[in-house]
């Protein structure tokens, strides 16, 4: 038996970690939504806008001020792969669907990201893609 974990194991895991942490999962948009108005800030995080985030169920007092707003911290590797996953979902034209902290970490004013999933749909025809520019 090796040390990788059956899916209903994993389920598991995170229900028992999710139970000790203080909150798991604070607030998260209602489904899927398109990012805008991503902005860099000085402290190495990211912020941005989500069109499915603006009347999100449990938006912590912190983050009133900015009820379609997140925030990634891109200084850390977790934050980084957060990061580099939502510029490629805006790249590709993905909508998101986003859960956060409870915790306005990054910006004051702004719910911090705990996960985020990038929406599945199927590729658009190639007759549709835009020709290469010359």
């Amino acid at each position: 038996m090796g040390i990788f974990l059956r899916p209903k194991e994993v389920l598991l895991v995170v229900a028992a970690v999710c139970g000790m942490a203080t909150p798991c999962m604070a607030s998260s948009s209602n489904g899927y939504g398109h990012i805008s108005a991503v902005t860099a800030v000085s402290n190495g995080g990211l912020t941005f806008n989500h069109s499915g985030s603006v009347s999100r169920p449990g938006l912590p007092a912190c983050a009133s001020g900015s009820p379609g707003g997140w925030a990634i911290d891109a200084s850390t590797p977790q934050g980084n792969v957060q990061l580099h996953t939502l510029l490629w979902a805006v790249e590709k034209g993905k909508r998101i669907s986003v859960a956060g902290t409870g915790t306005c970490s990054i910006a004051s004013d702004t719910e911090t990201v705990a996960s985020f999933t990038v929406e599945d749909r199927p590729p658009v025809p190639t007759s549709m893609v835009p020709a290469p520019a010359p």
